[in-house]
């Protein structure tokens, strides 16, 4: 069963993993904002992810440009959608 999951990238890599994620038909989802003339993650160094664990764990963590799955001992927690909706 697919669940959410916070994912942290590697410094100013988010837009590069949202690409990869998409592409390879993921839903990913990594809030933007207009701050003067750009568009800037509104979680710099973290998306939300979403993805069968523990089937697409390996896949998920050995993306370039992923830096960790946030968790707790070594698995990922995973994030209820009405956070996902609340964000």
């Amino acid at each position: 069963m697919k669940q959410w999951f916070v994912i942290s990238t590697k410094p100013k890599k988010e837009f590069q993993v949202e690409k990869i994620f998409l592409e390879a038909g993921f839903l990913i989802y990594n809030p933007k904002l207009k701050q003067d003339d750009r568009i800037i993650p509104f979680f710099p160094g973290y998306s939300f992810l979403e993805f069968e664990f523990p089937d697409q764990y390996k896949l998920v963590k050995y993306t370039r440009g992923v830096k960790s799955i946030v968790g707790a001992e070594g698995e990922p927690i995973p994030i209820g959608e009405e956070v996902i909706k609340a964000i």
